[in-house]
Formats: structure tokens, C-alpha cells, sequence
């Protein structure tokens, strides 16, 4: 008896497991495909083999990106959300919002809360994590993966995880690609420590890198108004900056700039300047000056209206892309 007993808690299992694997397999083949975009870290553990463990930019939301149950109050950890995608050009899934309420049309992220942080004022940080946050590779590959990624201190090619999605939301990993367009963000002026000193922000260059092996177009439009200051989602204030006279611009075709493969183009941002000054206690502020963890991103945000310039012998790249988080004062992380 105890045999049998035995040999079917062994048939369940096994079964179960083929259960699962079947139900991966039939979303692989059916479902929807699109990408997100991902930071790779620590690419290996000697004990299970090459992965990738992957962060992705839709897994942490502001409160102002909370909806539904999820405004009322403390979230506890494992409670199941939602994420709506909105789909780019290039097939790059971005985060519209996260809810406790299943939305009525795909395509949809389903995953569950790892972190709920209340702070002061009422500022919340949600965590979600979806189940694709490991992709495993072939023995030797996830260093290779970490190379292509590129370091800190230099240009970084973002890895955009291919996802087949269902109608309830659920993902699975099949490939992944390297985004054309690589950003580098560093120093070129730091603070002086001078406490008399009338510039109290750092000078930031940022570098744009054609990371493909062909010729790649980007939307440059002039005073660096292709690209903006935005609040990281973690900051203990979400700070807005904007530029009217940026919002007036029209996309021109002496406005394209193409770069040859692994050909690189640095603007510099000097946050002591009018433009760059954020509107705080209402009042233009110089981002140096405000608190450790008020940190922010530049983002570059190619024109919507774009299609009228490409050139037929190029690629023109389209979307947005962030560059590493930054304190004013010049410290990246």
C-alpha cells in the first residue's frame, strides 16, 4: 500500500511539472510577443548555471502611477496587480500604470507585490515582480551578456527581453535583443566644495553611441530640447521640469543626426544654467541643492512626428531612452 501510495505522489508530480511545461510551451507559440526593456545583473551563480537575473524598468511605480485598490492605503506583499503595456514602433512595451483590478483588454502584465514603501507626505513605491526576472543561458554565456551591457563608468547598451504574453497576463521569456541606440552618463564638472560657491550642481555630459552595424538617424532638436529632466520613482518628491519653449518645436530634416555604427555624439548639461532649473517650493531651483535622495534621469525622447525625416539609407531610432539616476551635485549611481 505504501508502494502505491508512493508511486502515485511520484505520477502526480511528474505530471504536474509536464503540466506546467505544456502550459509555457502554449504560450510561447501563441502568445502575444513583445519586448521590455531590462538591466541585466550579476550574470552568474556557480550553482545553477549561467543567468541572467533581470531588472526591469516596469517593475517599481510611483503613487501617481497607482490605481484602484492600490491608492488606499498599505499593499501587502504577494497581492496581485496589473500592468498595462502601450506598445512603441520597435515593439518595446512600456508601463502605463499598475492596478488591483484586471484590465478588460490585453496586452497586460500580471504580477504580484514585492515591496510596498510608504514615506513622508504620503509618497508611496510600489515593487512588482512578474516571474521573468532570471533568464537562463547557455554555460559561458551570461558573462559575454554582461560585456555587451557595457560598465558604468562607460556607454551601455540596453538589453530588451522578448516576451511571449497571454490574455491573462502571464509572461514567458523567449530571447532577447540589444537596443541600436547605447547611452553613456558621466562627470565632466563636480561640484566645488566651497560652501561661498555660486555653482552648486554638478556638469553632467551624456553620450549617445550607435551600438548597431549599420548607419542609425536620431531627432536632435536644438538646446538639447530632445531631451528631459525627469524625478527617478523613488525620489521623496516628484519634481517636474518643464521647457515652453521646447514644447513649440517642430521636428525639421536639419534636425537628423546620423551616426555611423559605434559612431558617438556628447551634449552637455550644465544644471547651474535657466534652462535646466526645476520648479521647487515655486521657486527655479539648481537640482544640486536639493535633499540626498531627490535624484533624477535624463531621458532622450525622440519627436512623435519623425517619420516625415527619415532618410532612405538609414535607420531613424524612435522612443525614449533613460540614462543612469543622478544626484545634482554630480553623484551617479
Amino acid at each position: 500500500m505504501k508502494r502505491i501510495v508512493l508511486y502515485l505522489a511520484i505520477a502526480f508530480q511528474v505530471l504536474a511539472l509536464a503540466w506546467i511545461a505544456a502550459k509555457r510551451e502554449w504560450i510561447v507559440q501563441t502568445g502575444e510577443t513583445v519586448y521590455i526593456r531590462s538591466a541585466p545583473i550579476d550574470p552568474r551563480d556557480i550553482f545553477r548555471g549561467d543567468y541572467v537575473r533581470l531588472n526591469y524598468e516596469a517593475s517599481t511605480f510611483s503613487k501617481t502611477e497607482l490605481r484602484d485598490g492600490l491608492l488606499d492605503g498599505e499593499v501587502n506583499r504577494g497581492s496581485q496587480v496589473y500592468v498595462p503595456l502601450e506598445i512603441d514602433a520597435r515593439g518595446l512595451a512600456s508601463a502605463q500604470y499598475v492596478t488591483d483590478l484586471k484590465p478588460d483588454h490585453p496586452p497586460f502584465l500580471r504580477g504580484y507585490v514585492l515591496h510596498h514603501w510608504l514615506g513622508d507626505a504620503g509618497r508611496a513605491t510600489l515593487q512588482v515582480k512578474y516571474g521573468i526576472e532570471q533568464y537562463f543561458v547557455e554555460q559561458g554565456k551570461g558573462l559575454a551578456i554582461e560585456q555587451q551591457r557595457g560598465t558604468r563608468s562607460g556607454i551601455q547598451q540596453p538589453m530588451e527581453i522578448e516576451l511571449a504574453l497571454d490574455s491573462q497576463g502571464t509572461a514567458i521569456i523567449k530571447g532577447y535583443r540589444w537596443s541600436p541606440l547605447g547611452i553613456g552618463l558621466a562627470v565632466k564638472r563636480a561640484v566645488e566644495r566651497d560652501p561661498l560657491a555660486t555653482e552648486r550642481s554638478a556638469v553632467l555630459e551624456l553620450t549617445l553611441q550607435n551600438a548597431s552595424d549599420s548607419p542609425l538617424s536620431i531627432v536632435m532638436l536644438p538646446d538639447l530640447c530632445s531631451f528631459q529632466l525627469i524625478s527617478v520613482k523613488t525620489a521623496s518628491i516628484h519634481i517636474e521640469h518643464r521647457r515652453p519653449e521646447c514644447e513649440r518645436l517642430t521636428p525639421r530634416p536639419e534636425h537628423l543626426l546620423t551616426l555611423a555604427p559605434e559612431e558617438s555624439r556628447a551634449f552637455t548639461f550644465d544644471f547651474n544654467t535657466a534652462p535646466w532649473l526645476v520648479n521647487y517650493n515655486n521657486q527655479p531651483t539648481s537640482i544640486g541643492t536639493l535633499k540626498w535622495d531627490q535624484r533624477f534621469r535624463l531621458v532622450y525622447r525622440s519627436p512623435p512626428a519623425v517619420d516625415t525625416l527619415i532618410k532612405p539609407a538609414t535607420h531613424t531610432w524612435q522612443g525614449e531612452l533613460p540614462s543612469r539616476a543622478f544626484h545634482g551635485g554630480g553623484q551617479i549611481d
